[in-house]
């Protein structure tokens, strides 16, 4: 059995769209093996019964406390019955070939030791600014190339139940990036994550501002899949010419591997480096004051 969980927060109307392509996809591609979609949705106003009148099928927890995209993903995983587990967030809507990418990955990985992921999309109808900062969040996620990767992006992502239980689930901890645990996690073990082009989803972003983008970045910490704001006292020693030189060039060096070019790079290419220096110096005088 396949287990499908949707952590959702205020994206009923998304949800709804996610839900609507997943079953597509599943009809197509997945109509002989048993399937189950949970969706746990912690939404303060209850329009989660619309949806639920129209996907019976769909397994419902209503939650009356918020809960993160971690703590909604274990709930669903706990309430689940799949020995593997997709895990697809409410704002990512699977690509045209996302379900022949999951049949084949399954059909070819028998042994359990790898992990799927897949791209990360923005929409084509984003500003510049919303674009930008995709490409902060979500840069590994954007090769059109199969290959391993360092971490797999929970919401699209493949596991089996048994790698999840032994890596203690998802870091309930974090409020947001709890995939960047699981590179911590993986890293201890023979697991790899597979990332196919072709499992792909698009995301769409809620950030419409700059404050919104601000208070985002106050949550990512730092640079995603390098450091993490929770580890940000280990910093205290660190010079910081150097180490901003080293973003810098780490970041020059991600954003040539793309194929975003001209204005729109050089305008990613200011923003993420703006963003980096206050995160640094945030972390770096927090993590002064806690020795």
């Amino acid at each position: 059995m396949i287990s499908f969980i949707l952590p959702s927060y205020d994206h009923l109307h998304l949800l709804d769209e996610v839900l609507r392509v997943l079953t597509i996809h599943i009809e197509e591609f997945l109509k002989e093996i048993e399937i189950e979609i949970i969706v746990v949705d912690s939404t303060p106003h209850r329009e989660a019964d619309v949806l639920q009148g129209r996907y019976p099928k769909v397994k419902f927890y209503i939650s009356e406390e918020q809960l993160t995209a971690a703590q909604a993903r274990n709930f669903g995983v706990q309430n689940s019955n799949g020995e593997v587990l997709v895990c697809v967030d409410s704002d990512c809507v699977p690509e045209a070939n996302w379900g022949q990418a999951l049949k084949e990955f399954l059909e070819l990985e028998k042994n359990g030791d790898l992990l799927l992921t897949g791209p990360i999309l923005f929409q084509s109808s984003s500003s510049p600014m919303v674009k930008a900062w995709h490409l902060v969040e979500f840069h590994e996620f954007f090769s059109t190339k199969p290959r391993m990767v360092r971490f797999p992006a929970s919401g699209n992502l493949l596991i089996r139940r048994n790698q999840l239980d032994q890596m203690g689930g998802f870091d309930a901890s974090r409020p947001i990036y709890e995939d960047f645990d699981l590179k911590t996690k993986l890293s201890a073990r023979a697991w790899k994550v597979f990332y196919e082009p072709k499992f792909a989803v698009t995301h769409w972003q809620a950030l419409r501002s700059p404050t919104d983008i601000f208070a985002k970045a106050n949550k990512m910490g730092w640079w995603r899949g390098s450091f993490d704001k929770a580890d940000q006292s280990l910093l205290k020693n660190l010079p910081g010419p150097f180490i901003g030189l080293l973003f810098f060039a780490l970041i020059s060096f991600r954003l040539c591997k793309t194929s975003i070019g001209g204005l729109l790079n050089f305008l990613i290419l200011s923003f993420w480096t703006l963003q980096l220096c206050i995160q640094w110096g945030m972390g770096y005088f927090k993590g002064k004051r806690a020795s």
